[in-house]
């Protein structure tokens, strides 16, 4: 176990025994808001981490989506010089119940990234 004092508070992370006896932890926290205090800069790390997991992963699901409007969108104009492909109104489908199912994700996303706890 090292010591929370003789490390850089702002950079290097604090390593903690699992099984503390009561007097390393009464060492590592002076007092309990102290300790309080620790517990929730672990949380805020932890969500950080998360947010930026779920930030990438809606940016990739975001690229996959354009990428598909631009691939039915050039088929269906290559199809349609054919007489083939999708009617009008269920190319308009299709393209707006993708569009508004990925508007709708980044809209749970967005309350989730971007959380105002009062």
């Amino acid at each position: 176990m090292t010591e929370a004092s003789t490390q850089d508070k702002s950079s290097d992370p604090i390593l903690l025994d699992a099984t503390p006896t009561g007097e390393e932890e009464a060492r590592q926290f002076s007092t309990p808001e102290e300790k309080q205090k620790h517990l929730e800069l672990d949380s805020y790390k932890q969500d950080m981490t998360e947010r930026k997991c779920f930030a990438d992963r809606a940016y990739g699901i975001t690229q996959t989506w354009v990428g598909f409007m631009i691939v039915i969108t050039i088929a269906q104009m290559l199809l349609k010089s054919i007489d083939m492909g999708l009617s009008e109104n269920e190319f308009i489908v299709v393209f707006t119940t993708t569009t508004a199912s990925v508007f709708g994700f980044w809209v749970l996303v967005g309350r989730y990234l971007f959380n105002h706890k009062k």
